[in-house]
């Protein structure tokens, strides 16, 4: 007579905790074989990592994530196994996933803390070595990547995680064909020494004015005349301006306080 499913997994369990590898493995696949399930997988696969069966715990980890794509401790398990393997371009794909899914939960799985932490350092290492890798590639062709032009070293710096892509998101009015930059070199702007001559006196003005508090508004307001927007920030004086030009038009009040600001301007 088959043993019910229930016995098989307490047996499985019982025999993995007293070491007995071997037996679990056996029990865990009869009891996968007649109810499958990702925590059965999962049992099986383990067991087989302990027996050197790697083939084996690919293919419980396999079947587990065919059925569960989003299960964090069977992505973890096969990022692992991959890189015990030498698979590091497979195991930095797992692990991307898990941290993607774990990035995505309110509350994660019980004891996946630490295969979290393992996972950022795999990525961070293989990342530095993928750059070390490119580098002396580089290198031995007689090549300085860094010295070639600065948009290439930057290139290597968003490749290795040191910097982040900036890309035009504006929250009212896209224009297009405007270049992905952080920052605009300083000489491509004549005015700038100019605005930069002005800072001072600019600074006393603000200084004043916020010392006073007269002309201060909240940045953003309530139109009547449309939706209500739950944002803390609407009506908030906290986040308040004096405005010298609002909705195109000048605010003479304000102007007339700030001589050097409108000038520099």
């Amino acid at each position: 007579m088959n043993k019910p499913v229930e016995t098989l997994t307490r047996e499985g369990v019982d025999a993995f905790r007293r070491g007995d590898f071997m037996v679990a493995r056996g029990a865990f696949a009869a009891a996968v074989a007649a109810r499958p399930n990702a925590q059965l997988w999962m049992y099986l696969a383990q067991a087989c990592g302990k027996t050197g069966d790697s083939a084996g715990q690919r293919e419980a980890l396999d079947r587990l994530l065919a059925a569960e794509p989003r299960n964090l401790h069977g992505l973890i398990a096969r990022a692992d196994l991959a890189s015990a393997e030498g698979d590091d371009r497979a195991a930095v794909a797992f692990y991307n996933m898990a941290l993607t899914v774990a990035g995505q939960v309110d509350t994660l799985p019980p004891g996946s803390e630490a295969g979290l932490r393992r996972a950022e350092a795999a990525i961070s290492a293989s990342a530095t070595r993928f750059e070390d890798h490119l580098l002396g590639s580089l290198a031995a062709a007689g090549i300085d990547a860094t010295a070639i032009n600065p948009r290439f070293a930057e290139a290597l710096d968003i490749s290795a995680g040191r910097r982040e892509v900036f890309l035009q998101e504006p929250s009212s009015f896209f224009y297009p064909g405007l270049p992905h930059r952080q920052f605009y070199d300083r000489d491509m702007f004549d005015w700038v020494a100019v605005m930069e001559a002005a800072a001072p006196a600019m600074r006393a003005e603000a200084e004043a004015v916020l010392a006073s508090g007269i002309g201060l508004a909240p940045y953003a307001e309530q139109d009547s005349n449309r939706p209500r927007k739950t944002n803390s920030l609407i009506g908030n004086p906290d986040w308040s301006a004096a405005f010298l030009w609002k909705y195109g038009d000048l605010v003479p009040e304000n102007a007339a306080r700030c001589p050097a600001t409108m000038a520099a301007l």
